[in-house]
């Protein structure tokens, strides 16, 4: 059998080159490893990374207490790469109890006007915003409450799983990365539905919300330097580079989309001498405009749920050191397709709802009798939901510039074929 190094698939001894990606094969080779550390040994007498000595090839008479045989299965240790996986099981434990303290907080002209607000506020006391007059779909935030709270458990007990598989095995490590971000990216998928359901600028992360925050991406970035530092003999450079750009630029493009929209999808300003009035969240479109309203609060969940998907994509680059597969590329493109159509369609309807209330309250003041005559002055604007939809816009163009560069980087069939024929 014989062997691709740079895609590690196996080809029967009548191939010379990669017939997926053109490199050279090479005679597949038993791997050897350390007993004292591990470490895979390419023939050496002296193990480099514990400095042990050793013999690859033991005389069966000779009677030394330093022969050792040597055996083709990697021996328990704690490696760089069980550490990555332990880091990505500590950052999915981090989700699933920070999404019980308090990290939710209203706050009003710098003073908070509301206790610091775990989960279990939005599956309990969320339904006591309708005694209160707010007649808001409170049904939407409870069961995305429950889908969060089922995606981190979910996520904790996969990647709890994966931890334990990549003691025996470091292939498992990547997995475990992955579920960890993934649990990520609900805690926070959570916080921005949420944020533009309700409050708008108004909600913002507690001091607990920022620490979670600081913490996961810390630890992250430390697991995803060890899992490169193991596979660094993996790493298809030109390829990974490619990965590190889009993967952070796309990620970069989708957190601040989410940052403007959940700050100000719309904002109506009325300012006259009796007092001054400023709309600015979705709530408000439902209270006067049922159907948009409703609309609006049907699309946030998919987008929300589309948005961090697509982040997640793009952070998932960053553990491939070569061109992922083709399937994982067709699930991305068809994300990326709804995602784009979910973006323009949500923009026209913040534009028509945004529109309408504008006329609601117009002339609602004009029609108001006042004892005095009053002026006023009044403005729409929806710029927080341009600079989101450019943002999306960005996004999915980085996805398909990464599709495109991908191909170009990738050596086509033919040329494995070329190869054979010289």
């Amino acid at each position: 059998m014989k062997i691709c190094h740079h895609c590690q698939k196996k080809f029967s001894d009548e191939f010379s080159f990669c017939p997926t990606c053109g490199k050279p094969l090479e005679e597949e080779q038993k791997v050897i490893f350390c007993p004292y550390c591990g470490e895979a040994l390419a023939g050496e007498k002296i193990c480099p990374k514990c400095h042990h000595s050793l013999d690859l090839n033991p005389n069966p008479s000779t009677n030394s207490s330093q022969t050792k045989v040597v055996s083709d299965k990697q021996p328990f240790q704690i490696s760089y790469s069980t550490i990555s996986a332990a880091l990505g099981l500590l950052i999915a434990f981090l989700s699933l109890a920070f999404i019980f303290i308090p990290f939710f907080k209203v706050s009003l002209l710098g003073d908070t006007i509301s206790d610091s607000e775990g989960i279990i506020y939005f599956l309990t006391d969320i339904f006591e915003l309708k005694d209160l007059g707010l007649k808001i779909p409170s049904y939407i935030s409870f069961g995305f409450s429950i889908i969060t709270l089922l995606a981190l458990i979910a996520t904790f007990i996969l990647t709890l799983i994966y931890f334990i598989k990549s003691f025996s095995s470091p292939r498992y490590t990547r997995h475990t990365l992955s579920f960890a971000t993934l649990s990520v990216f609900t805690f926070l998928a959570f916080y921005f539905f949420q944020k533009t359901c309700f409050w708008g600028s108004l909600a913002s992360l507690s001091t607990a919300g920022i620490i979670y925050i600081v913490l996961c991406v810390l630890l992250l970035i430390m697991a995803i330097i060890l899992y490169a530092y193991v596979n660094v003999q993996k790493i298809h450079w030109k390829t990974y580079t490619t990965h590190l750009i889009i993967g952070c630029c796309g990620f970069l493009f989708i957190l601040l989309s989410f940052v403007f929209f959940s700050k100000e999808p719309y904002k109506i300003s009325i300012e006259s001498e009796i007092h001054d009035r400023v709309y600015n969240v979705i709530s408000t479109i439902y209270l006067e405009d049922k159907t948009f309203g409703t609309i609006l609060y049907s699309i946030l969940p998919l987008y929300t749920i589309l948005g961090f998907g697509m982040a997640f994509y793009f952070i998932q680059l960053l553990f491939e050191f070569q061109s992922p597969a083709k399937s994982v590329k067709n699930v991305g493109n068809i994300i990326a397709g709804i995602f784009i159509f979910f973006s323009i369609g949500q923009f026209v309807l913040i534009i028509l709802s945004s529109n309408n209330l504008y006329k609601f309250l117009i002339e609602d003041l004009n029609q108001t009798d006042y004892s005095m005559e009053l002026t006023f002055i009044s403005s729409l604007n929806y710029i927080y939901s341009i600079l989101s939809l450019v943002f999306n816009i960005l996004v999915c163009c980085a996805w398909y510039v990464w599709m495109i560069l991908e191909k170009k980087l990738g050596k086509p069939k033919q040329q494995a074929i070329q190869n054979q024929i010289v």
